[in-house]
């Protein structure tokens, strides 16, 4: 729902994001009518899950997602267990969460000149910060393996 809502393929994506322009925040301010919309979703990503904006723009994918639901599972032809309102808004909400991460690493950052970084310099950084992460899951996975095997043997 995000990645079509968004016009994104992955969550990395994200990072190309444009917040809404100031004069629509603005206007949102003024008429709350004039807020954001599914036809053209755009997080205000600097301001987080507190911003009157973000929170109508949760609402709105929350509801859209919670009127498909049904039609997906039929297709699908699956069923799934009830779940509350407040289950919707936190599965929304975390996704949000995630996403706006992604879009604040992507976001150029200074350097140690006190410019900007350029953005094969941002590309760089992202891709060494995912190397970490993908470093510390593939040594936690192996621990795992690793230790299954010896609770295995243990067990015999």
């Amino acid at each position: 729902m995000f990645k079509f809502h968004f016009h994104i393929d992955e969550d990395t994506d994200f990072v190309f994001h444009q917040p809404p322009l100031e004069e629509q925040l603005r206007a949102f301010g003024n008429d709350p009518s004039q807020g954001p919309s599914l036809a053209d979703a755009h997080f205000d990503v600097k301001a987080g899950m507190l911003s009157d904006w973000n929170k109508k723009l949760l609402r709105l994918l929350q509801v859209d997602f919670q009127n498909k639901l049904p039609d997906i599972c039929a297709r699908e032809n699956m069923t799934l267990p009830l779940r509350s309102d407040k289950y919707y808004v936190n599965l929304v909400s975390k996704r949000f969460q995630w996403l706006a991460q992604i879009w604040k690493q992507g976001q150029p950052k200074l350097t140690a000149e006190g410019s900007l970084e350029a953005a094969e310099e941002v590309e760089n950084r992202m891709i060494a910060q995912r190397e970490v992460v993908a470093k510390a899951q593939r040594h936690y996975s192996r621990r795992l393996h690793v230790r299954g095997k010896l609770d295995t043997k243990t067990n015999h």
